[in-house]
């Protein structure tokens, strides 16, 4: 950078993708000379390095005491434009020469589909009390097979019925050293039957066995603690709809193993009885919309 007065503040922007590790410093010089010798030297000025975002939110800073440097690294939270900011605390003197580099990590894009173990789980029938369907342990019906994935829940005429589904993602072909930053769940919509507008919740999926079985019902049953999701007011039929996966969701995407995330309605985590159609269908494996898991990642 050339000489850098205190008014205006310098601001440098930038663009990164979500995920991203950034690192970037400034550092500048002292003022020594024959009259004040190094081993008295002091800072004339104690400068600071600001991330913001393209709304001027702070995302990270380094403002250390009387340092001539200042170093900030982070992962880039949203995709879009940011800034550095570099301001002073103290200026003695009436300009700096600072010096400034920083670096976007690289990061690197692959999708997988679903794997032929994906399906929905189901219990349900006429008169059953929501209590007996909700907290079953096993489902009384497992579609392995079929080319749609059931999500939510529905009431007709006296009949209940309620589905949790799973997926699955061999994710083993991620490179050695590959570490996932950022994963988006998605989902061909095929069909909307629903009345109610409900989230659809990624939740933990660990526990679901491959090919999926009746006792995965019952296991879903206590995964509440989500890793995204979006809300069918949104479900677009006819084309895939995206969820963004949370930090937790991303630490679940394995390099050495299958990648398993189960989907359930926020009313059925609730425990709220459907009082009409609240379901929406996804195509499956075996649908010519297959479930698709796109991962960012770096190298650590």
């Amino acid at each position: 950078m050339e000489d850098w007065e205190p008014n205006p503040k310098e601001t440098i922007w930038f663009d990164a993708y979500a995920g991203e590790r950034v690192r970037a410093a400034i550092s500048w010089n002292s003022h020594m000379d024959q009259n004040d010798p190094w081993q008295a030297d002091e800072l004339k000025s104690d400068l600071n390095l600001t991330v913001r975002d393209a709304s001027s939110n702070v995302v990270d800073y380094s403002c250390s005491w009387d340092n001539s440097y200042e170093i900030v690294d982070f992962i880039v939270p949203t995709s879009g434009w940011y800034y550095f900011e570099i301001s002073a605390s103290r200026m003695d003197v009436s300009f700096e020469f600072v010096g400034f580099a920083y670096l976007r990590v690289p990061t690197f894009v692959t999708a997988f589909e679903s794997t032929a173990s994906d399906g929905s789980l189901a219990y349900g029938g006429f008169g059953i009390p929501y209590s007996t369907i909700h907290d079953a342990p096993e489902a009384l019906y497992v579609f392995g097979s079929e080319d749609r994935l059931w999500i939510g829940q529905i009431a007709f005429w006296g009949t209940v019925c309620l589905y949790r589904t799973g997926l699955f993602f061999d994710t083993t072909s991620l490179p050695d050293g590959a570490v996932p930053v950022q994963g988006t769940l998605s989902l061909f919509g095929r069909y909307d039957d629903s009345a109610t507008d409900f989230a659809i919740h990624v939740v933990r999926g660990a526990p679901l066995d491959d090919p999926l079985v009746a006792a995965d019902y019952g296991d879903l049953l206590y995964e509440v603690e989500t890793r995204g999701w979006l809300n069918t007011a949104y479900w677009v039929v006819g084309a895939y709809n995206d969820i963004s996966l949370l930090g937790r969701g991303v630490a679940e995407i394995s390099t050495i193993g299958l990648t398993k995330f189960g989907l359930r309605s926020h009313r059925d985590i609730d425990y709220i009885s459907p009082s009409g159609m609240e379901c929406v269908i996804a195509d499956s494996y075996e649908g010519s919309g297959r479930p698709r898991l796109t991962v960012r990642y770096m190298y650590g």
